[in-house]
């Protein structure tokens, strides 16, 4: 059966080796990035780069849930991998209060509001500074290829020319037409058990704006 990935952090390898991708083991509190995105929704602060929105899509979508966002797309699995410092939701979790703590923007909260972001942001930045890219490679049950419509199609001639170029061996009659480039699938768990590489990588200054113009 092909691969299909996740882009994380190696922040949380040991976690994934032991108990799988699951969401109940990540290390942030679901009902603290509700209450960042209710402050700061509330004092109009959406950052510069509208971070607080991402945010505010995790927690009314992935964070209630509980799911995991897997791939065939290998580039945008190392694209997340390699932009977002701890995982995306730690990434955009500390640009939101960094920016919100900004000494030009730090008095419009009250003294229990500034504790409480900064709480926040002690508990988070020790693992944005431990990061390294880590892309995990799942082999889902032959069950969920059937269900997705993945199964039995033939392999279009520009196949090798797409982002699933050079995976023909790995993925047999499954096809870069059955899947849009960059298109995700949610799963609540997969165990330790489906993983089969886990990939860590360097990722620089350069290499990161090279990843972020793709």
């Amino acid at each position: 059966m092909p691969w299909i990935y996740h882009g994380t952090s190696a922040s949380y390898e040991e976690s994934i080796r032991s108990s799988g991708l699951t969401f109940a083991s990540r290390p942030y509190d679901n009902a603290e990035i509700d209450a960042v995105v209710r402050l700061l929704a509330g004092k109009k602060m959406y950052g510069d780069d509208a971070g607080l929105g991402v945010l505010a899509a995790f927690t009314s979508s992935t964070g209630r849930a509980g799911t995991i966002s897997l791939t065939f797309d290998w580039l945008l699995a190392c694209r997340y991998a390699a932009l977002n410092r701890g995982g995306e939701t730690i990434e955009y979790l500390l640009r939101s209060v960094e920016y919100a703590l900004d000494p030009i923007r730090a008095d419009a909260f009250s003294s229990g509001e500034r504790r409480f972001l900064a709480s926040v942001l002690v508990k988070v930045t020790p693992i944005s500074r431990l990061h390294e890219p880590l892309v995990v490679a799942v082999e889902m049950p032959r069950d969920w290829y059937l269900a997705n419509g993945l199964v039995g199609r033939s392999r279009p001639p520009e196949w090798h020319t797409d982002l699933f170029g050079g995976k023909a061996v790995l993925t047999g009659t499954y096809t870069g037409g059955a899947i849009r480039r960059g298109e995700e699938f949610r799963e609540v768990a997969l165990v330790a058990d489906q993983i089969r590489a886990y990939v860590r990588f360097s990722a620089d200054e350069e290499l990161r704006n090279l990843i972020a113009r793709l």
